[in-house]
């Protein structure tokens, strides 16, 4: 059995560039498997700490982001009233949210990408666990404010407190910043839901969230609605 063995380690030192290109042909094909691994792990904990088990996010039937969702007014008003819903004195824990995209250089680099404007209410704030203000203040409703994820911040060029950034036509000026643990919502930058729906020029909502009273409720609302142009979807 040591001719065998020995012949294998000798091919080893004769092919030497072969065994190498092996090698480190293995060696890369791991390395990406253990990156992308890491990603989609990294992917998951954000997800799953950003979620609250009594949170709903309804989106418009056919819809599978908040981007290309649309829902009325009139859908809203009809959302808050339903059965289940978690109230919180007379008011519904519910909110209406208008999601759109700004293109912003980040830091260091000529490149961008795109950063994400979530029009908010003043309920959004209390639906979403883990916000809070790192500095600065929170913008006031119906002016052209803006607070910012401070690690947005940090990456993007012109993010800065008191700075300006342009959405179509209109300028906004960065308040305050704040973090969120981790969360999802802290790649995002936050605005007053009315100003956005302005300065969009969209009379209709991205998406609704609400939250209802216990798990029986969760269940009852996931039922099928004739007639309604929106689906519920558990917040992760």
């Amino acid at each position: 059995m040591a001719l065998p063995l020995k012949y294998n380690l000798r091919n080893i030192v004769v092919r030497k560039g072969s065994t190498l290109a092996t090698a480190f042909t293995i060696g890369l094909t791991v390395a990406v498997f253990l990156m992308v691994m890491a990603l989609a792990r990294g992917i998951d904990l954000t997800l799953s700490t950003s979620g609250e088990p009594l949170n709903l996010i309804v989106l418009r039937e056919g819809s599978t982001a908040e981007l290309n969702s649309s829902l009325t007014r009139e859908n809203f008003s009809d959302l808050t009233y339903l059965d289940g819903v978690e109230r919180e004195g007379d008011k519904p824990l519910a909110t209406a949210e208008i999601i759109t995209l700004i293109y912003k250089a980040r830091k260091g680099m000529s490149q961008g990408s795109n950063v994400t404007v979530r029009g908010v209410g003043p309920m959004s704030f209390k639906l979403r666990s883990g916000f809070k203000t790192a500095a600065g203040r929170v913008f006031q409703p119906g002016l052209t404010e803006a607070v910012v994820s401070k690690r947005i911040a940090e990456r993007f060029q012109g993010l800065d407190i008191g700075d300006k950034f342009r959405i179509q036509t209109t300028d906004y000026t960065v308040v305050g910043f704040f973090d969120s643990a981790g969360k999802a919502f802290e790649s995002e930058i936050w605005v007053d839901v009315n100003s956005l729906a302005s300065t969009t020029k969209r009379d209709t909502f991205s998406t609704v969230l609400l939250r209802v009273k216990d798990q029986t409720a969760l269940a009852r609302m996931f039922r099928p609605h004739s007639r309604q142009p929106w689906q519920g979807h558990e917040r992760r």
